[in-house]
C-alpha cells in the first residue's frame, strides 16, 4: 500500500499529513509525543510517498488552516481510523461529535461510548488519537478540570481551546 504525505506550516507548529487514495490517515505535529511510532505503524503496512499535490491533503490543509483563522468550524475531508482497535474507534468518534468550544471529561466519553468504567483506557485511546485537531482530543478535560495531557504539548492545548472559546464569542446568534 501506498501512503502519501505532505509537510506543512501552521500557526502551532509543523504538521505532517498522511493519506491513502480514500481518506486521511494521519494528521500529527511532527514534535509530537508519538508522532514516530504513528509513521513507524504506518510503514509497516506500506510506503511512504512525499508529494506536492494531493486533492485530500490539499483539502485538509485548507480546512485546517480556515479553523486556526476562526473561519472554519467543520471539517469534511474524509478519515480512515482503521489503525485503532474498535475500542479507540468508538473514543474517537465520540470526540468528532463534540461541538467547537465544548469541553467534557474522560469519564463523560466513557459514558457516551457506554463503557462508564474504562476511564483510563479512554484516556489512553484519547492520547493514541492519529488526527490531531480533527479528532479534538484537546477538548478533553481531566474532571476536575485540569487541562490532563496532550500528545501535542499542553501549550497548544491551551491555544486550541482558547482559539475554540473566541470562535464561539465571535459566533454571530441568528
Amino acid at each position: 500500500m501506498k501512503y502519501y504525505y505532505k509537510d506543512f506550516m501552521t500557526p502551532l507548529g509543523e504538521m505532517r499529513a498522511v493519506a491513502t487514495e480514500e481518506a486521511i490517515v494521519l494528521l500529527s505535529f511532527k514534535d509530537a509525543k508519538d508522532y514516530e511510532t504513528a509513521l513507524q505503524k504506518l510503514t509497516q503496512r506500506g510506503r511512504l510517498v512525499r508529494v506536492s499535490i494531493s486533492a485530500l491533503i490539499d483539502q485538509v490543509i485548507y480546512e485546517l488552516t480556515a479553523y486556526l483563522h476562526g473561519a472554519y468550524h467543520s471539517f469534511t475531508t474524509p478519515l480512515q481510523l482503521d489503525s485503532g482497535t474498535p475500542f479507540q474507534q468508538s473514543v474517537w468518534q465520540a470526540l468528532r461529535e463534540l461541538n467547537v468550544g465544548q469541553t467534557v471529561n474522560y469519564s463523560d466519553i466513557a459514558q457516551k461510548i457506554g463503557r462508564p468504567k474504562s476511564t483510563r483506557a479512554v484516556a489512553t485511546a484519547i492520547g493514541q488519537n492519529p488526527i490531531s485537531i480533527i479528532i479534538p482530543c484537546h477538548r478533553v478535560l481531566r474532571k476536575d478540570g485540569g487541562l490532563g495531557g496532550f500528545n501535542s504539548g499542553l501549550h497548544r492545548k491551551i491555544q486550541l481551546l482558547e482559539h475554540e472559546q473566541q470562535m464561539t464569542k465571535d459566533k454571530p446568534n441568528f
